[in-house]
């Protein structure tokens, strides 16, 4: 993951409906120095989408506003 520099995620249009953990987890340190654009559609607020983009934009330092 060393040379990615632009990641578009596509979340799925729909929410299977699961109760989910109250808290958010924090997933293990993983740079991705490079990646510069971050590209997310069909967010819907769910806890496992917020887990993930908070990890990718945490460390992504080169993430550009």
């Amino acid at each position: 993951l060393h040379f990615l520099f632009k990641l578009a995620v596509l979340f799925p249009g729909y929410i299977h409906l699961v109760q989910e953990p109250e808290s958010i987890r924090k997933l293990p340190e993983c740079l991705f120095n490079n990646l510069k654009s971050l590209h997310v559609t069909g967010f819907k607020a769910c806890t496992g989408q917020v887990e993930f983009l908070m990890h990718m934009v945490e460390n992504a330092p080169a993430l550009e506003g």
